[in-house]
């Protein structure tokens, strides 16, 4: 059974103001404030050619915070980051450090925990910036909640990181963590799903259960061995049947998830399902995975119709450099 628990955490991150600045100092303080679209900042991905310094950098100053050796404290400085690219590091840190670990698990539990970071500035593009040393400790934050959520013989899988609110002041960054299932990727291209029999009918709402059944490959394993000369980077993204009528259900105004499907309507949604999903499977890349989709109905209250929406969750392996772990 899937278990969904909320824990709002706050980290208390104080900034110390100093007063006694110059005239000169106080006219050029920057007026910026906080312009941001939330979808943009959670979709961010750096340019590839950056990666591999970016990533790095912030490794050195995770290590560096544990290392005993202080000259070394010293000499590592952790670098302000924006946010878009906070959260990337955050997401990306995790899931490569203590992710992807377990397979073969029956079970999965869903955690939401909630950090909250002061902002230390506001760039010009609007997007706040996170203090360097505040982003390494509320990595390490991350990293012991989720540890504590899990239950005995419960391993943490995957976190996906967003923020959820942001302003002149503050940001709330929310990591999503699912513990106890493993990814199994999904049938590869050219590979069809089991048919329904003939006589079969249900809503539509277990009709896209049963595609999730019949799509994601339940005997698969993540295609990569654990290397510290490459990180994982996760993409995900929704697509639903009112943009996508051509492959997946939908159903216009006066309907909603328990309109019935019956066997010629499963079948012909369910492989146009797969097709369109194919889409995103680039089989011929070795660094490229789609390890897993969701498949859900969508009630659409307002206008009163219905649909399939599927997530696609395409996990990336980058390298980073010639590294010793």
């Amino acid at each position: 059974m899937k278990k969904i628990y909320t824990i709002i955490i706050s980290l208390l991150f104080v900034t110390i103001l100093f007063t006694g600045c110059t005239k000169d100092e106080q006219l050029n303080r920057s007026p910026n404030v906080v312009s941001v679209d939330l979808n943009t900042i959670n979709n961010f991905t750096p340019d590839i050619s950056v990666i591999p310094d970016l990533y790095n950098s912030f490794r050195n100053a995770l290590d560096a915070q544990h290392n005993s050796d202080f000259t070394l404290k010293d000499e590592i400085i952790a670098e302000d980051r924006p946010l878009d690219e906070a959260l990337w590091l955050l997401e990306t840190s995790l899931n490569t450090n203590y992710g992807f670990r377990k397979d073969s698990l029956t079970d999965f539990t869903t955690n939401f925990f909630e950090f909250t970071v002061n902002n230390k500035s506001i760039n010009a593009n609007g997007m706040p910036v996170i203090d360097g040393q505040d982003l390494v400790n509320l990595y390490y934050a991350m990293v012991d909640t989720v540890e504590n959520s899990c239950q005995e013989n419960e391993y943490f899988r995957f976190g996906i990181v967003e923020v959820s609110q942001v302003t002149n002041e503050i940001s709330s960054v929310v990591i999503e963590s699912e513990s106890g299932f493993y990814w199994t990727g999904v049938l590869p291209p050219g590979v069809d799903p089991t048919p329904f029999p003939n006589g079969t009918s249900m809503n539509a709402y277990n009709a896209a259960i049963a595609y999730n059944n019949k799509i994601n490959n339940h005997s698969g394993l993540i295609p990569w061995e654990h290397d510290p000369n490459y990180i994982f980077s996760m993409s995900s993204n929704g697509y639903d049947g009112f943009d996508y009528p051509e492959y997946l259900w939908h159903k216009g105004a006066y309907s909603d998830c328990n309109v019935i499907l019956y066997t010629n309507e499963l079948n012909q949604y369910l492989f146009s399902t797969k097709t369109f999903i194919d889409l995103f499977n680039d089989i011929n890349d070795p660094d490229s995975w789609l390890a897993q989709v969701d498949i859900y109905c969508f009630f659409d209250s307002y206008h009163i119709k219905a649909c399939h929406s599927v997530q696609i969750f395409i996990l990336y392996r980058i390298y980073i450099g010639n590294n010793q772990g």
